[in-house]
């Protein structure tokens, strides 16, 4: 199971606080560090095209149609970081073949743009090629109606998949729109910044996987950064933390290629929640009950996601989830997923394949006070 987390913290004083636009204001502050970090750290390389992953290279214009794949059940999009242009099809590959390990039988395409020049140049090339795939996807899916389409971009990547989805701006929806690693500021999925509405309105859901071991990311450092903003419901940040110990390491990391896949579900994408069931519980913590344990089993017929927020109105009171999917009771130390950070306002997010019975513990770390724990069941 994923481990997910809403994050609604202040931004870091070396990230950008102001808003963005859609086509993004370049900010000088960060060219220099970029300059001096991504360069060096992701290398361009000439790679062969592996057999099966299509190439649609946006580098001299809109490509034509025919240059993705035809006529499949669903397309993974990839689209490459900083200086990878010329082995996109190879680290397209890469997440292909971590992918097949993990029983995912999807196609995977490269998407290819222009990432010459100094960071601050392709930055800017990577929120122009945003409309390009924007409008490209959209003759792509005239010619292919029933091909589910998933986005996955890296790193500056990252930026390509924001823009595509603020280009696209409801006029149609796309499974997925996922990042990791991403270059994209960790303020652009806030209310108020200029994406919240296309995020809200063109993807099933867009899924930001972020390692704190990630010294080269923005948004994939440590998730989104809103202050006392919020993100779109279709929104999550995902931590992979235990799973990528570096920028390189996504694609070629088994668990987080799985918790990709845990949020690409059974069913071609776009229908979980079709059915919703929501159950609220109150409860007080204190010195002489530091916590609360609880059992749900899911109601609807299809069961495909589930939520678990916590909340507090206590200003003392730390309050930490933890959530299992097989009905055993959690403890600190024997859970499978979790949400612990500071205060008490937390949230747990999951895929679910089918009935489940999940196991909860609701635990003071310090202080006291009432809470209330919301569980939010989707189906199909």
């Amino acid at each position: 199971m994923i481990r997910q987390r809403r994050t609604d913290e202040s931004a870091n004083a070396d990230e950008p606080t102001g808003p963005l636009t859609r086509r993004g204001v370049l900010r000088a502050a960060s060219v220099t560090v970029a300059a001096t970090s991504i360069a060096g750290v992701a290398p361009a390389e000439t790679g062969s095209r592996t057999a099966e992953i299509e190439e649609i290279d946006f580098r001299d214009g809109t490509p034509p149609v025919s240059d993705g794949p035809q006529g499949r059940d669903e397309v993974v999009f990839h689209a490459h970081g900083y200086t990878q242009s010329g082995n996109s099809v190879g680290i397209a590959e890469t997440f292909r073949s971590t992918a097949r390990d993990q029983g995912y039988d999807g196609t995977v395409a490269a998407i290819t743009w222009d990432d010459s020049g100094l960071p601050g140049w392709a930055e800017e090339s990577a929120r122009d090629t945003g409309p390009m795939v924007a409008d490209w996807l959209d003759s792509f899916r005239a010619e292919n109606p029933e091909t589910t389409i998933r986005l996955l971009g890296f790193s500056m990547g990252g930026i390509v998949t924001m823009e595509t989805v603020a280009a696209i701006d409801g006029s149609f929806t796309v499974a997925n729109a996922d990042m990791i690693g991403s270059y994209e500021y960790a303020d652009a999925p806030c209310q108020g910044v200029g994406y919240y509405e296309a995020i809200a309105n063109s993807c099933g859901g867009m899924y930001n996987y972020w390692s704190a071991n990630d010294g080269l990311a923005r948004l994939g450092a440590g998730g989104a950064s809103c202050a006392s903003a919020e993100t779109p419901e279709n929104y999550a940040d995902v931590d992979v933390t235990d799973a990528v110990g570096g920028h390189l390491e996504y694609q070629s990391s088994p668990g987080c290629v799985q918790s990709i896949l845990d949020n690409y579900g059974d069913d071609g994408g776009g229908d979980c929640g079709g059915e919703t069931e929501t159950t609220t519980e109150q409860g007080f913590l204190a010195w002489w009950n530091g916590s609360d344990t609880a059992t749900y089993s899911t109601t609807t017929d299809a069961p495909c996601g589930i939520e678990i927020e916590l909340t507090s109105p206590s200003a003392v009171a730390e309050f930490d989830l933890f959530v299992t999917y097989d009905g055993r009771e959690p403890t600190r130390d024997d859970y499978d997923d979790r949400s612990a950070g500071a205060g008490s306002d937390e949230t747990v997010q999951a895929s679910l394949d089918g009935a489940t019975d999940l196991g909860l513990l609701v635990d003071a770390e310090e202080g006291w006070g009432e809470y209330s724990l919301t569980i939010t069941e989707r189906g199909q």
